[in-house]
């Protein structure tokens, strides 16, 4: 990626909802969809320590509860935790389709994607009310 497409990334991560791919080490990998204006929609993979992981879980359940008390029901409630600062560590390759008329079985497709470090996150997520 360059310089201004950096500089104009939002990166996020919805905790429930983005895809895991691995935890290594201390950190926990998720396939994540990377939004640049004016290009196509493509794939990253964004990385974060498995504490600061554990901490957004905590944090989107506290936000969450507080959303059914506030309805007095169960509720839809999704949201994404938005990324302040991250660091681009280069690329990884991971399954970014699976096509099934390959093959006997269909055979998953791999592909060189941007890989990012979380480095802090934005504590309030941005909730809707589903």
């Amino acid at each position: 990626m360059n310089k201004e497409q950096l500089e104009d990334l939002t990166l996020s991560i919805t905790p429930f909802d983005s895809e895991i791919v691995g935890v290594i080490d201390d950190f926990v990998y998720f396939r994540e969809h990377l939004f640049l204006e004016g290009e196509e929609d493509e794939y990253c993979c964004i990385r974060m320590k498995r504490k600061q992981y554990l901490k957004m879980i905590g944090l989107w359940l506290e936000q969450k509860g507080d959303f059914c008390k506030r309805y007095g029901h169960f509720c839809g409630v999704f949201g994404n935790f938005y990324i302040e600062k991250f660091k681009e560590l280069g690329t990884i390759n991971l399954s970014v389709a699976f096509d099934e008329n390959k093959g006997e079985d269909g055979e998953y497709i791999y592909k060189d994607i941007p890989l990012f470090e979380v480095i802090s996150f934005d504590a309030h997520c941005d909730m809707e009310h589903g």
